[in-house]
């Protein structure tokens, strides 16, 4: 069975802004320049980070379940409704699986998420403090994690670094979920990508947090890294 663990829906310019859409354009054209894979994009304009259901589904074809899910931060200029997100699961529930997304620092996040889950039937919660501004190690956002725990749902976090010139890395580094791991044992935590550039910390912080996982989406590069011999990389390898 092929889980796809890690999905976006949202477009510009109901969910995305413009600033995030232009610096989103100018990231996937460097990388298609680099790679040569210019030819084949399908556009290139602001509209480039569009994932809208007719989208999300015919490229969710290969996958026997998906997971899918938006990402309310309104400090980097994204905002998708979670009723988005549950409507679209609500025509493919054989298939799909919705998760939410509530920005930490909304006063009433913890009550937000307890509607997501109760009432629209997500399963799960997005975070990305370097999108959302937020720092994972202050503990007025325990009361979220709490309930996240409470309610059995697991969380996947954006930690590690992005693209957007108003994305903060200084709440993106891994072990700076640790205390949240520790104080929250029955939280399921899942880190996004690897944690890249900081590969080496997230399994530093899964080896000791049974209750951290990661998916390697998006981190090839990081496998490699991982996988790599001292001589080559600077990675030191475990006999």
């Amino acid at each position: 069975m092929i889980v796809d663990v890690h999905s976006h829906l949202s477009w510009y310019p109901d969910h995305i802004s413009e600033q995030f859409a232009a610096e989103a354009l100018a990231s996937k054209l460097v990388k298609l320049q680099q790679s040569g894979g210019e030819a084949y994009a399908a556009r290139l304009d602001l509209h480039s980070y569009d994932s809208r259901p007719e989208d999300h589904w015919a490229a969710s074809t290969t996958a026997d379940k998906v997971v899918v899910f938006g990402i309310q931060a309104r400090a980097t200029g994204i905002w998708v409704p979670n009723e988005i997100i549950a409507d679209y699961v609500a025509q493919h529930p054989e298939k799909l699986i919705g998760w939410c997304s509530v920005d930490p620092n909304e006063p009433d996040c913890v009550e937000q998420l307890e509607h997501c889950v109760r009432d629209l039937g997500l399963a799960g919660l997005k975070l990305g403090p370097t999108y959302q501004h937020f720092d994972p190690t202050d503990r007025k956002h325990w009361p979220l994690f709490a309930k996240a725990a409470e309610l059995g749902i697991p969380t996947i976090w954006h930690q590690g670094t992005t693209f957007p010139s108003a994305a903060r890395l200084r709440w993106a580094s891994p072990l700076q979920l640790e205390d949240v791991a520790m104080d929250f044992p029955d939280l399921r935590m899942i880190i996004a990508h690897l944690g890249h550039p900081w590969e080496e910390d997230v399994v530093a912080l899964i080896r000791k947090c049974p209750n951290v996982y990661r998916h390697l989406g998006c981190a090839l590069p990081s496998v490699a890294l991982l996988a790599g011999d001292g001589d080559r990389d600077g990675v030191r390898r475990q006999p």
